[in-house]
Protein backbone atom coordinates (compact mmCIF):
# COMPACT_ATOMS: atom_id res chain seq x y z
CA UNK A 1 0.00 0.00 0.00
CA UNK A 2 1.50 3.32 -1.07
CA UNK A 3 0.93 6.25 1.30
CA UNK A 4 -1.02 9.17 -0.09
CA UNK A 5 0.73 12.48 0.11
CA UNK A 6 -1.19 15.44 1.45
CA UNK A 7 -0.77 17.10 -1.94
CA UNK A 8 -2.26 14.09 -3.79
CA UNK A 9 -5.14 13.88 -1.32
CA UNK A 10 -5.92 17.57 -1.72
CA UNK A 11 -5.86 17.21 -5.51
CA UNK A 12 -8.44 14.40 -5.21
CA UNK A 13 -10.63 16.58 -3.01
CA UNK A 14 -10.23 19.63 -5.25
CA UNK A 15 -11.19 17.50 -8.25
CA UNK A 16 -14.24 16.25 -6.37
CA UNK A 17 -15.38 19.76 -5.52
CA UNK A 18 -14.70 20.88 -9.10
CA UNK A 19 -16.86 18.07 -10.48
CA UNK A 20 -19.70 18.89 -8.13
CA UNK A 21 -19.58 15.44 -6.54
CA UNK A 22 -18.87 16.54 -3.00
CA UNK A 23 -21.86 17.99 -1.24
CA UNK A 24 -21.19 21.52 -0.18
CA UNK A 25 -24.36 23.55 0.11
CA UNK A 26 -22.89 25.71 2.84
CA UNK A 27 -19.15 26.12 3.08
CA UNK A 28 -17.82 28.14 5.93
CA UNK A 29 -14.89 30.48 5.86
CA UNK A 30 -13.00 27.91 7.92
CA UNK A 31 -9.24 28.14 7.75
CA UNK A 32 -6.15 26.48 9.18
CA UNK A 33 -6.88 27.68 12.70
CA UNK A 34 -10.07 25.58 12.70
CA UNK A 35 -7.94 22.49 13.35
CA UNK A 36 -5.87 22.40 16.52
CA UNK A 37 -3.05 20.75 14.56
CA UNK A 38 -3.00 23.49 11.90
CA UNK A 39 -4.88 21.57 9.19
CA UNK A 40 -7.19 23.03 6.60
CA UNK A 41 -10.75 24.18 7.11
CA UNK A 42 -14.00 22.28 6.90
CA UNK A 43 -17.42 22.94 5.44
CA UNK A 44 -20.32 24.10 7.56
CA UNK A 45 -22.03 20.74 6.93
CA UNK A 46 -18.96 18.91 8.25
CA UNK A 47 -18.79 21.21 11.28
CA UNK A 48 -22.47 20.47 12.00
CA UNK A 49 -21.76 16.75 11.63
CA UNK A 50 -19.01 16.94 14.28
CA UNK A 51 -21.19 19.12 16.50
CA UNK A 52 -24.00 16.52 16.41
CA UNK A 53 -21.58 13.72 17.33
CA UNK A 54 -20.00 15.74 20.14
CA UNK A 55 -23.45 16.61 21.53
CA UNK A 56 -24.11 12.87 21.95
CA UNK A 57 -20.74 12.41 23.64
CA UNK A 58 -21.49 15.32 25.98
CA UNK A 59 -24.83 13.71 26.97
CA UNK A 60 -22.83 10.60 27.93
CA UNK A 61 -20.31 12.62 29.96
CA UNK A 62 -17.52 12.10 27.42
CA UNK A 63 -15.12 14.76 26.15
CA UNK A 64 -15.63 16.30 22.72
CA UNK A 65 -13.68 14.79 19.84
CA UNK A 66 -11.12 17.04 18.18
CA UNK A 67 -11.04 17.36 14.37
CA UNK A 68 -7.61 16.30 13.11
CA UNK A 69 -6.39 17.02 9.59
CA UNK A 70 -5.31 13.51 8.53
CA UNK A 71 -8.44 11.95 10.03
CA UNK A 72 -10.61 14.55 8.26
CA UNK A 73 -8.89 13.89 4.93
CA UNK A 74 -9.28 10.11 5.30
CA UNK A 75 -13.01 10.47 6.04
CA UNK A 76 -13.56 12.97 3.21
CA UNK A 77 -11.63 10.72 0.81
CA UNK A 78 -13.82 7.73 1.73
CA UNK A 79 -17.08 9.69 1.44
CA UNK A 80 -15.99 10.89 -2.01
CA UNK A 81 -15.09 7.35 -3.10
CA UNK A 82 -18.40 5.91 -1.89
CA UNK A 83 -20.28 8.67 -3.73
CA UNK A 84 -18.19 8.12 -6.86
CA UNK A 85 -18.99 4.37 -6.77
CA UNK A 86 -22.53 5.03 -5.48
CA UNK A 87 -21.92 2.25 -2.97
CA UNK A 88 -22.13 2.19 0.81
CA UNK A 89 -19.12 0.16 1.94
CA UNK A 90 -16.40 0.18 4.57
CA UNK A 91 -13.89 -1.36 2.16
CA UNK A 92 -12.81 -0.05 -1.24
CA UNK A 93 -9.98 -1.72 -3.14
CA UNK A 94 -9.11 -3.72 -0.04
CA UNK A 95 -8.63 -0.60 2.10
CA UNK A 96 -10.54 -0.04 5.33
CA UNK A 97 -10.58 2.94 7.70
CA UNK A 98 -7.27 2.07 9.35
CA UNK A 99 -5.58 1.75 5.97
CA UNK A 100 -6.88 5.17 4.93
CA UNK A 101 -5.67 6.72 8.19
CA UNK A 102 -2.18 5.34 7.54
CA UNK A 103 -2.26 6.55 3.93
CA UNK A 104 -2.89 10.07 5.21
CA UNK A 105 -0.08 9.79 7.75
CA UNK A 106 -2.04 9.11 10.96
CA UNK A 107 -0.46 6.46 13.18
CA UNK A 108 -3.38 5.09 15.17
CA UNK A 109 -3.72 3.05 18.31
CA UNK A 110 -7.44 2.52 17.78
CA UNK A 111 -9.91 3.53 15.07
CA UNK A 112 -13.61 3.14 14.36
CA UNK A 113 -15.65 4.12 11.31
CA UNK A 114 -19.34 4.84 10.78
CA UNK A 115 -20.84 5.26 7.31
CA UNK A 116 -24.32 6.05 6.03
CA UNK A 117 -26.15 7.08 2.89
CA UNK A 118 -29.47 8.60 1.96
CA UNK A 119 -30.06 10.75 5.03
CA UNK A 120 -30.95 14.42 4.58
CA UNK A 121 -28.68 15.95 7.21
CA UNK A 122 -25.75 14.97 9.42
CA UNK A 123 -28.06 15.31 12.45
CA UNK A 124 -30.37 12.70 10.88
CA UNK A 125 -27.38 10.38 10.40
CA UNK A 126 -26.19 10.77 13.99
CA UNK A 127 -29.71 10.19 15.34
CA UNK A 128 -29.93 6.94 13.34
CA UNK A 129 -26.48 5.85 14.52
CA UNK A 130 -27.45 6.46 18.15
CA UNK A 131 -30.49 4.17 17.68
CA UNK A 132 -28.33 1.53 16.00
CA UNK A 133 -28.23 -1.98 17.40
CA UNK A 134 -24.86 -2.41 15.69
CA UNK A 135 -21.59 -0.74 16.57
CA UNK A 136 -22.46 2.78 15.40
CA UNK A 137 -23.47 4.01 18.85
CA UNK A 138 -20.39 2.30 20.35
CA UNK A 139 -18.15 4.18 17.89
CA UNK A 140 -19.58 7.55 18.88
CA UNK A 141 -19.35 6.79 22.59
CA UNK A 142 -15.95 5.06 22.57
CA UNK A 143 -14.00 6.75 25.39
CA UNK A 144 -10.67 5.68 23.85
CA UNK A 145 -10.94 7.89 20.76
CA UNK A 146 -9.89 11.55 20.81
CA UNK A 147 -9.85 12.62 17.15
CA UNK A 148 -12.60 12.80 14.58
CA UNK A 149 -12.81 13.22 10.85
CA UNK A 150 -15.99 13.48 8.81
CA UNK A 151 -16.82 13.59 5.14
CA UNK A 152 -20.03 14.24 3.22
CA UNK A 153 -20.31 13.66 -0.53
CA UNK A 154 -23.15 13.35 -3.01
CA UNK A 155 -23.25 10.80 -5.82
CA UNK A 156 -24.10 11.69 -9.40
CA UNK A 157 -27.71 10.58 -8.78
CA UNK A 158 -28.01 12.83 -5.71
CA UNK A 159 -27.55 10.27 -2.93
CA UNK A 160 -25.62 11.73 0.03
CA UNK A 161 -22.85 9.62 1.58
CA UNK A 162 -21.47 10.17 5.07
CA UNK A 163 -18.31 8.94 6.75
CA UNK A 164 -17.16 9.52 10.33
CA UNK A 165 -13.76 8.27 11.46
CA UNK A 166 -12.91 8.12 15.15
CA UNK A 167 -9.29 7.58 16.20
CA UNK A 168 -6.65 7.75 18.90
CA UNK A 169 -2.98 8.18 18.01
CA UNK A 170 -0.16 5.86 18.97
Amino acid sequence: MQPLTLQKALLVLVAAFGCGIVQGPAHSTASAQDFPDGGGGMSLVEAQFIQSINAERQKAGLPALIPQEAVMLAAQYHAFNMADLDELTHEIDGDRGGDRLEQFGYAYLVWRENIASGYGTPADVVAAWMKSVEGHRKSILDARVVHIGVGVATSANGTPYYCALFAAPR
